[in-house]
């Protein structure tokens, strides 16, 4: 895993919080053209990880969406 910019880490908790209110699976992280380059779930099969914070004792992963 690499280290991710502490501005990805703070997007991603805000996703996590919106995650955890609507049930969604993967929420993408505002980053890309179109917010469609990084990604951040609980299901590690939904994304290509480079790196994962814990919340609540519930690892998050973040990276690209995985191709299935």
């Amino acid at each position: 895993m690499i280290k991710t910019a502490s501005k990805r880490i703070t997007d991603a908790l805000k996703e996590i919080e919106v995650m955890k209110i609507t049930g969604e699976a993967i929420r993408p992280l505002p980053f890309g053209e179109d917010n469609d380059t990084l990604f951040t779930s609980a299901d590690q099969n939904l994304i290509t990880a480079f790196d994962y914070i814990e919340v609540d004792g519930v690892f998050y992963y973040i990276g690209f969406k995985a191709n299935k």
